[in-house]
Formats: structure tokens, C-alpha cells, sequence
């Protein structure tokens, strides 16, 4: 498998010690699917996929904190964690997104609850719809200059719309508890 680039297992009900080992394997793994896999913890074999790009880890059954580990993977760009049961992340929320290098982040449709953490800074598609999250949209939303698509919509922010809004071309803030006025 040292030569392995493109690893789907979608629909493979995965024991809970295949998912939780340390296995050092496929080095040059660049893609993991593992949607509708019946996992409930975050697969640890994961940490070891220095070169991983794409990971779905969707419709599955994973509880708790995202792990501080997984935003540190060097090349990974996508990320799928909808349908799960996310509750936050470990780490600091000021450091634990900002510096990785993901750009699509889907982490849809869980539990999170709390502050928004500040989002990846290359982010181009941010999408945390119906969770809990709660308190303002965090302002260095804004500073990211690539951003194109934000849902953040079915959760509990409050405060003012941010004033950036008009530099996205997609923008869902739908069931929130949002003020103010729409920026020019």
C-alpha cells in the first residue's frame, strides 16, 4: 500500500480498533473517503497522512472534539465533517483553524456549540450550518480574502451582520439571531 493515492471505503461498517490504531501505512495517500463507515471516534490512523488532501469523514457517528492534530496536516485542502456529533475542538479557537491550509471546510449539520472559531485563512467555501454555535461571527471572517461561499445559517449567532458580506457570492445567515442593517 506504500504507493496507494486514492483509498475509498464509503459504505464499510469499520470496527471501532481499525479506526483507533496507529497503523503508519500509505504514506502517499493524498484521498480518504470514509463516508457512512459507522465510526463514532475520529480516526487516529489519520495523524500519519502527511501528504492527505481530501478527507470525508460524513454520515457517520463521531462524537466529541474535532482534534488540534488534524489542522496541521501540511497539504490538507478539503474537509468533510458533515453529519456527525461534533461538539467543539480542541485547541485554542484563535490558533486551531486559522493556520491550516484547508480551504473547503464542511462541518454541516453536527453539535458544535459555543464561539466560532476563526476560520482558515485561504478558506474559499465555509459551511457550518445547524449547529449551535453562538456569540458574533468572528470579524477575521472578513479578513479572509479568498472566501466565496459562507453558510452559516440554523445556529445561534447574535450581534451585528458582518460588513463584508457584499465580497461573497454566497451568503446563507438564515435562522440566526443577526442585527442590523444589510452592508452596502
Amino acid at each position: 500500500l506504500k504507493s496507494l493515492t486514492y483509498l475509498d471505503l464509503s459504505g464499510i461498517s469499520l470496527t471501532p480498533t481499525s479506526v483507533d490504531s496507529d497503523i503508519n501505512f500509505a504514506k502517499s495517500l493524498r484521498i480518504l473517503l470514509l463516508l457512512e463507515c459507522n465510526i463514532s471516534k475520529f480516526p487516529r490512523f489519520v495523524r500519519s497522512l502527511k501528504n492527505l488532501e481530501y478527507l470525508n469523514l460524513s454520515h457517520n457517528r463521531i462524537k466529541g472534539n474535532v482534534p488540534d492534530w488534524l489542522w496541521s496536516l501540511p497539504r490538507l485542502t478539503t474537509l468533510y465533517l458533515f453529519n456527525n456529533s461534533f461538539t467543539g475542538f480542541e485547541g485554542s479557537l484563535d490558533h486551531v483553524l486559522a493556520n491550516s491550509p484547508v480551504q473547503v471546510l464542511d462541518m454541516s449539520y453536527n453539535s458544535f456549540r459555543g464561539s466560532f472559531p476563526n476560520p482558515p485563512r485561504f478558506i474559499i467555501n465555509l459551511s457550518a450550518w445547524n449547529n449551535s454555535f453562538t456569540g458574533e461571527i468572528p470579524l477575521s471572517t472578513c479578513n479572509r480574502t479568498f472566501l466565496d461561499v459562507l453558510d452559516l445559517s440554523y445556529n445561534n449567532f447574535t450581534g451585528l451582520l458582518p460588513p463584508c458580506l457584499g465580497n461573497m457570492n454566497v451568503v446563507t445567515l438564515r435562522k440566526n439571531k443577526l442585527e442590523g442593517s444589510i452592508p452596502d
